[in-house]
């Protein structure tokens, strides 16, 4: 839908007309383990075949337990040396566990507060309006209550050590995917060709995702300290200090089905001592989906029976029986088809030996159709944008181990594929800026290839929540008379990345890359805030380093690698005004791994050792809480190819 950044390009294995297979196998820690194999080989002189079949699984670190099975096939129809079909079909069934809390932050605004986190007293905590729905704590239950406080809450995730908030009551998201493709290469006369590609595919998943699951300890909303719900737990008179509320869990079921089309013709072309390429592209999608979600809640909220509080969150008292056993609250349910389409056209130009020029436009379209089979009535509702978008770029060689490039480019994507819509909901596709200045170099004799590059992006027109909006009419600020969200929020970084890849000498390697940056978010014409922030779970500096040894052993033909590196990430944001955290975070980390591997004609062996100090770190930066670094693990993977 659009063009993105950050895809991943997947190029799949295609038939080859020698014959050729490939066994592979690997076990490690969490017993994980995998088993793939790979055929393929002529039919005839003009038809080739290839199947790829792969099954893997693992319990996972902290229960994240993952499995995973694939099958691909293909046949290729080579009708001339010009003209070529590929057919493609894949099916995927895997089912991936998700923690959507990790360890969160427990809620208490030091904002309010004449006292740095750590130091916070029993006299400093006091009790909101009762007449206004504010908890009324006794002396006692306040002095609990900031006995149990720690220098990092409000700033940082509580430690829950090796305890999870996955609840039994969540399930994986199990997700089947098929796929077929059918893609056609021609060289047509004097330098041009043309490649087309139609594919179809369905997708469905069905699973329970836990949210919320927050512990209050001291807010204010809407001028109210400790506005019921949003506040400790008092049970019978018994305070929970470290209880857990308005948890909510959603069964989401969803299936989509798209047919994508896609056209390439391209052209070499030289004249007055001037070379170039023409590429001209045309893409057209269609994506029908129905989506459905119910949920529970506890007792915050009555629209589903109760599911039992989190009592404590150290040592989580889980609910017994099943979702449905709780009587679900459908909350939502819808069709919708998402339709694309767009042309475009780049040239690139070799001036002369020293200077590249690459100029390309495009001008594309989304329209979604929204019906709600939810709400009374069945509202329908349709969005569209379109637009044009462009990339420009030059790159001048100034010595043969020089060069330098500038790229300046406009992208756009529609806003939401899945996501419903309202009747005041026609708002424009995101759309993305972008600059690039570089430095390429190589010296000794290409031994060391390197990069330097200045980058400045930002992402427009993005969803954020109007803290003024609730839903639960339990709830004294219940409010859905207004917006549910905003939509003018701009992120922009700016950064530069330096990439270095020096082959010391025969054996020895050095990879390293660090990157600075400074990622802000810019606040929107309604946010709660005005101020720039560091925008939510980037970094402002990342580094990593491999080092890698290469020793010959005369019993073997290749040599055998040995492999260590070290990755640093600096820490992240995860503040939500919201909730009362204004600035949240967490912790830098440091993380060595180490790996063997050993690669020759018929066998690949490798030994990977991920997380050699063992230390305890946040890998990501969640909504109010951070997700805990897997522990020391192993894996070894075996390849042969015969």
């Amino acid at each position: 839908m659009g063009e993105a950044g950050g895809i991943i390009n997947l190029i799949e294995k295609k038939p080859q007309f020698e014959e050729r297979y490939e066994i592979e196998a690997s076990v490690g820690s969490w017993d994980s383990y995998s088993l793939m194999f790979d055929a393929t080989n002529a039919i005839n002189d003009s038809l080739a075949y290839r199947v790829v079949a792969n099954h893997e699984q693992s319990d996972g670190y902290r229960g994240l337990n993952d499995e995973r099975s694939e099958l691909y096939t293909s046949l290729r129809y080579d009708y001339s040396p010009d003209n070529k079909f590929l057919i493609s079909a894949a099916y995927i069934d895997d089912a991936i566990q998700i923690d959507s809390i990790g360890h969160p932050v427990r809620l208490i605004d030091l904002t309010l507060l004449d006292a740095e986190a750590g130091s916070v007293t029993a006299s400093d905590l006091v009790n909101g309006d009762v007449d206004s729905g504010g908890l009324q704590l006794t002396d006692e239950q306040i002095a609990e209550l900031a006995a149990s406080l720690t220098s990092t809450d409000g700033v940082q995730p509580y430690d829950l050590g090796d305890t999870s908030l996955i609840s039994p009551l969540s399930e994986p998201n199990e997700g089947k995917e098929f796929r077929i493709k059918i893609r056609q290469d021609v060289n047509l006369a004097d330098n041009w060709t043309l490649t087309q590609q139609l594919q179809y595919r369905t997708y469905e998943t069905d699973y329970i995702r836990q949210t919320s699951a927050y512990n209050y300890v001291y807010t204010e909303r809407t001028d109210v300290i400790n506005l019921e719900p949003r506040a400790p737990l008092v049970i019978d008179d018994v305070l929970y200090p470290f209880a857990a509320r308005r948890q909510e869990y959603r069964n989401i079921v969803a299936d989509e089905k798209v047919w994508q089309y896609f056209i390439d013709v391209t052209n070499t072309w030289s004249a007055g001592g001037v070379e170039g390429e023409h590429l001209f592209s045309a893409n057209y999608e269609d994506h029908e989906m129905s989506y459905a979600q119910w949920s529970i809640w506890d007792a915050d909220d009555t629209r589903s029976d109760a599911v039992p509080y989190i009592l404590d969150i150290r040592n989580p008292n889980w609910p017994t029986g099943t979702f449905d056993d709780y009587n679900p609250s459908l909350r939502s349910k819808y069709e919708k088809d998402v339709s694309s389409w767009g042309v475009s056209f780049q040239e690139v130009l070799y001036f002369n030996e020293y200077l590249t020029g690459r100029f390309g436009g495009a001008y594309g379209a989304v329209k979604q159709t929204y019906l709600n089979q939810y709400s009374d009535g069945n509202p329908e509702y349709d969005a569209d944008d379109d637009g044009f978008t462009y990339n420009l770029g030059l790159t001048y060689k100034v010595t043969p181990n020089i060069s330098t490039f500038i790229n300046h480019s406009k992208g756009r994507t529609a806003y939401s594929v899945l996501g419903s819509l309202s009747e005041e909901d026609n708002r424009p596709d995101s759309e993305s800026i972008s600059w690039d200045l570089g430095l390429r170099f190589t010296a000794l004799s290409e031994q060391l290839l390197g990069s330097i590059v200045v980058f400045d992006t930002a992402r427009t027109n993005l969803q954020y929540t109007n803290p003024l909006y609730e839903d639960n009419i339990d709830d004294p600020a219940y409010n859905i008379d207004v917006p549910e969200f905003y939509y003018d929020e701009q992120e922009r970084t700016t950064g530069v990345e330096i990439d270095i890849n020096f082959d010391i000498n025969e054996q020895w390697a050095l990879n390293t890359n660090a990157t600075y940056q400074e990622p802000v978010t810019e606040p929107g014409n309604f946010a709660s805030s005005t101020d720039e922030e560091q925008t939510k779970g980037i970094a402002e500096k990342t580094a990593s380093t491999w080092l890698t040894y290469s020793h010959s052993f005369s019993a073997l033909p290749a040599p055998v690698k040995f492999s260590v590196g070290v990755s640093y990430e600096d820490e992240r944001t995860i503040s939500a005004s919201a909730f009362g955290i204004y600035y949240a975070f967490v912790d830098s980390y440091t993380v060595w791994d180490a790996a063997i591997s050993y690669v020759s004609d018929d066998w690949d062996v490798q030994l990977n050792i991920k997380k050699l100090d063992n230390t305890d770190y946040y890998s990501s930066a969640m909504y109010l809480g951070g997700l805990p670094g897997e522990e020391r693990n192993a894996k070894l993977t075996v390849a042969y190819r015969f």
